[in-house]
């Protein structure tokens, strides 16, 4: 009824170093496949979601919390747009931040330019654990600025 195929009863035997047990048993290998699906793939939801976020012109340069993960939750982020609604403050970078004394900028432009762009400047996506936080760096702001950040991101609900 099945046919078990030599060829990849050897790749396997190779590969895991599998080995005839003593007396008793003998190595046997299923003929059925067995499909396997990554449940956390399929319970993931989609979406984008607009965030404003204001820096104070008195606060000077500084960074500005976009959101933080939900304690329950890990986001894969994949694409970022800013766009600046007023003022004149400058955003320059984008970091990962787990507490006050872990970071890790994820971009950083010039002194000199800015993040405002309508394209998107992330390749992979960026993971955001539960509880950390996304954030935006201001830079050389005279009047109070708001921007307008978009995300497309994917949530995962996670299990404790």
């Amino acid at each position: 009824m099945f046919k078990i195929r030599k060829d990849l009863y050897e790749k396997l035997r190779k590969r895991f170093d599998l080995q005839q047990i003593q007396a008793i048993y003998k190595f046997f290998l299923s003929p059925v496949v067995i499909p396997t699906t990554n449940i956390d793939d399929i319970l993931r939801e989609s979406d984008i979601e607009i965030y404003t976020v204001t820096r104070l012109a008195a606060d000077g340069s500084g960074w500005e919390e976009i959101f933080q993960a939900e304690d329950v939750a890990k986001y894969y982020v994949h694409a970022v747009t800013v766009s600046r609604d007023s003022g004149d403050g400058q955003v320059s970078a984008l970091r990962i931040r787990k507490e006050s004394t872990y970071e890790v900028r994820v971009f950083n432009q010039t002194a000199a330019s800015s993040l405002y762009t309508d394209d998107t400047f992330i390749s992979k996506p960026l993971i955001i654990p539960p509880k950390w936080r996304f954030e935006l760096y201001f830079a050389s702001i005279s009047s109070d600025t708001q921007c307008r950040v978009k995300i497309y991101y994917e949530k995962e609900f996670v299990f404790k």
